[in-house]
Formats: structure tokens, C-alpha cells, sequence
């Protein structure tokens, strides 16, 4: 079995829709980038046929948005205006901090904060159990979250 397909599948049946993105990196490696996501299972599988390390990426938008924290700065300029994030509020650890996926619309921006970015409306990241470039695996913070592999 192929972890990566399995976790793009279990995605895709929760109905959050997804791409392949580059071995080890964050590119899609689509034609059209995350115009391409979808929850069609049989392009799913076709894409993780031919390319069966590919990373699992997840479109942004729709009612859902990632608030990406990638440092320790980033954790703190949040604590300093008063956002905290609820242990129901699914969180995925990334190469470099964290993913909290947040119900709700946001635009996509780059640094709000120090170390904090929003992945929004046209937007994705990256997902568990997809390999960071760093060689780390993302992974749920909690196995409620489906499992290290599985969607929010």
C-alpha cells in the first residue's frame, strides 16, 4: 500500500481536495498548480500511479484556512495579540513549526506576523503524511485527527 495515496484518498473522502506536490517538497506537479485539486478518487489514484512519492498537498478556501506558524516568532507575535488555538482546532506539525486548519474564509498573505502566514482562498499546504524537504514527516499533533496520515 502507498501511505501517501491512502492519506490523498482519506482527504478526498472527507471532501477536502487535493493535489500532488514534488517528492520532499511543496510544488505541485500538476499543469495548473491547486486548480487542479480534486476529490475524484480515480484522479487521485492515477496522479499516485505515476507518481508514487509525491506529496499530499490540500487546496485552501471554500471554509477552511491554515494559519501556518514557522517559528517559535511566529507562536509568539500570536500570543502577543491574544490568539490561541483550542486543542479542538486540528494542527499538524510541518517541516518547521505548525498547520492549524481553522473553519471560516481568509484571503491567502504572507507574513501577517512574523512567522505567521495564512493559506486561503486558492491557496494549499502541504499534509500529513507528506516529507518536508528537511526530511521531517508532517504529522496530526493528535490521532483523532484520522490518524498521523488522515484530514482534520
Amino acid at each position: 500500500m502507498n501511505e501517501l495515496l491512502d492519506a490523498a484518498l482519506a482527504y478526498a473522502a472527507a471532501g477536502l481536495r487535493v493535489l500532488p506536490l514534488e517528492a520532499r517538497g511543496k510544488r505541485p506537479i500538476t499543469a495548473h498548480g491547486v486548480k487542479d485539486a480534486t476529490t475524484n478518487s480515480t484522479r487521485i489514484r492515477d496522479w499516485w500511479t505515476e507518481n508514487p512519492v509525491a506529496n499530499v498537498g490540500i487546496a485552501t478556501g471554500g471554509g477552511m484556512f491554515v494559519v501556518d506558524i514557522d517559528s517559535d516568532e511566529g507562536v509568539k507575535a500570536l500570543a502577543e495579540r491574544g490568539v490561541t488555538f483550542t486543542a479542538i482546532v486540528p494542527c499538524a506539525t510541518t517541516g518547521k513549526g505548525l498547520h492549524y486548519f481553522v473553519q471560516g474564509d481568509a484571503p491567502n498573505a504572507v507574513g501577517v506576523l512574523p512567522g505567521v502566514d495564512i493559506r486561503g482562498s486558492g491557496g494549499y499546504v502541504v499534509a500529513a503524511p507528506s516529507i518536508h524537504p528537511s526530511g521531517r514527516r508532517y504529522e496530526w499533533t493528535d490521532p483523532a485527527y484520522f490518524g498521523k496520515a488522515g484530514p482534520p
